[in-house]
């Protein structure tokens, strides 16, 4: 439950600590010399929060990954043959292999099209 508002109270009497910081009230006025004000509320933010940022790689305009179902150890080990930097990550709960992210649908599917004639389970998926 959120704390109540403040009510401004009236100017001290007697001399001002400079460590005191008098706020006016909780009207203020905004805007290019308009009329219009926001009125200040106490609390938290709300349980959702705010969300995630953006990921680097969508941050970049990588949005076409291509993802591997490497789960033994024989699969890993053919895919980091022909890719030397996939990783392990999670899709939908599912430990896959992330074998690129690229720009164009184009570069995606052909880093796919590669891994699947080399034998390894690959798709692609766009992420946004």
């Amino acid at each position: 439950m959120a704390a109540p508002l403040a009510t401004p109270s009236a100017a001290p009497r007697g001399p001002i600590s400079s460590n005191i910081l008098i706020v006016p009230g909780q009207n203020i006025p905004i805007g290019n010399g308009g009329s219009a004000t926001v009125g200040l509320t106490t609390g938290t933010a709300t349980q959702a929060g705010p969300p995630p940022p953006p990921s680097r790689a969508t941050t970049l305009g990588l949005y076409y990954r291509v993802f591997v179902d490497a789960n033994d150890a024989p699969s890993r080990g053919q895919l980091e043959g022909l890719v030397p930097d996939a990783f392990q990550v999670r899709v939908n709960g599912q430990p896959v292999m992330q074998a690129g992210a690229f720009s164009s649908l184009n570069e995606a599917q052909a880093t796919a099209d590669r891994l699947i004639q080399a034998g390894l389970r690959a798709r692609v998926e766009y992420i946004p």
